[in-house]
């Protein structure tokens, strides 16, 4: 899993939320919004939709084949540049 990159304001460590899981219908499906946000400058965040879903083993996994939590990560880190 990719770590999250330096905010490109002030180079504080972001923090990544999200929102709890959301029952869609009864066919396991679960809704959350994730978020990363500077809590020093505040004026970086962002936000991205994900669907999951619940296997039989009770595993958790991406509804559509697109994980949410590691999407928003790439978007953040894309606009990071090294020194």
């Amino acid at each position: 899993m990719e770590e999250l990159k330096r905010c490109p304001f002030c180079g504080s460590i972001p923090t990544l939320y999200h929102d709890g899981l959301h029952q869609v219908d009864s066919k396991r499906r679960y809704h959350t919004t994730w978020m990363i946000m500077c809590e020093k400058c505040h004026n970086a965040s962002m936000s991205n939709s994900a669907y999951y879903s619940f296997a039989e083993d009770g595993v958790l996994s991406p509804y559509d084949e697109k994980d949410g939590r590691q999407e928003i990560i790439s978007r953040w880190n894309s606009r990071y540049r090294e020194d």
